[in-house]
């Protein structure tokens, strides 16, 4: 794995879309461990913005780490169609897109032939933001835009970040939805898996639409995940469970057509992820929280190494 994403990335200028925080700064320090040039920018930078951007130094790659944000729909498509001309017209290879948006009508464990519509306001307008990337791929636009399109579940967010806190500073966690099935997905995990897809791409000459998968490893209640992160930092397993119903589970991903193109697939499991957002957040408190992002990276490409 680790040597496939240093042939495909080790030197090449990547311009990430998107702030500096969350999953973008773990795909920076990814990027940075294995040789690549990674910069940023806004994605509520305008056309100007993007142009000057992908044509500042010889950009290989223009990541999307999730939808255009905050905006209406409207102007969150029209955002979508500019960053895949500008693509085009500065040349180029590849735009690799991520997404954790639940796009599937269906339930159950999906693969990348699903249905896509949503079954909510987020699915339905990242479907069509989706499509968009999509049609751009197939040339619906004019010349066609090489795209990897990587769907994934949603990782670790603010519930899982509010157990940490808690911990850190004495407090009984509290549970929602404790017997609710949680999928515990770290960003290394989606940016170490994305960015072996996107190798993939430069070796093949081609895109496509692949899933991170979601597997056993990464699923378990939400009281279990919990009492289990409290023992291991603060040595009791007291929570505090706020409902006693459960919530449905998100969609499962099946990825398997990943792992069987380049053996992308997720390495840790929920007590591994949950441990690293609690020493991230425990660096934030002591302002050392990009070294520590950095260090997790090295460590996490040489397990894949081994």
């Amino acid at each position: 794995m680790l040597e496939a994403m240093l042939e495909g990335w080790r030197g090449k200028r990547v311009l990430i879309v998107g702030d500096r925080g969350g999953l973008c700064a773990f795909l920076i320090a990814v990027l940075d461990e294995i040789g690549a040039r990674p910069v940023c920018v806004s994605d509520r930078a305008d056309a100007q913005t993007l142009c000057r951007a992908l044509t500042a130094g010889r950009v290989s790659a223009a990541i999307l780490p999730g939808e255009m944000t905050g905006r209406s729909l409207p102007e969150r498509l029209e955002a979508t169609l500019t960053l895949t001309r500008e693509v085009r017209e500065a040349g180029v290879p590849l735009l690799l897109a991520m997404s954790d948006a639940a796009v599937y009508r269906g339930g159950g464990r999906m693969n990348e032939a699903g249905e896509i519509g949503g079954r909510t306001r987020e699915g339905m307008e990242a479907s069509i933001l989706q499509t968009a990337l999509l049609g751009a791929a197939r040339g619906l636009m004019g010349d066609a835009v090489r795209t990897m399109l990587v769907r994934h579940a949603p990782v670790l967010g603010e519930e899982y970040t509010a157990w940490c806190d808690a911990l850190l500073e004495g407090r009984t966690i509290r549970v929602r939805h404790p017997a609710a099935r949680g999928v515990f997905v770290h960003p290394l995990d989606v940016a170490g898996c994305a960015l072996m897809l996107g190798a993939e791409a430069f070796r093949r000459g081609e895109g496509g639409v692949y899933h991170i998968g979601t597997d056993a490893r990464s699923i378990c209640t939400n009281r279990s995940a919990a009492q289990r992160l409290s023992m291991r930092h603060h040595g009791t397993a007291q929570i505090q469970k706020e409902e006693t119903d459960g919530e449905a589970a998100s969609v499962l991903l099946d990825g398997s057509a990943a792992r069987r193109l380049c053996g992308a697939v997720c390495r840790l499991d929920a007590d591994q992820a949950l441990d690293l957002l609690f020493e991230q957040r425990k660096a934030a408190r002591e302002g050392r929280e990009a070294e520590t992002i950095r260090k997790m990276a090295r460590t996490y490409l040489e397990a894949c190494r081994a």
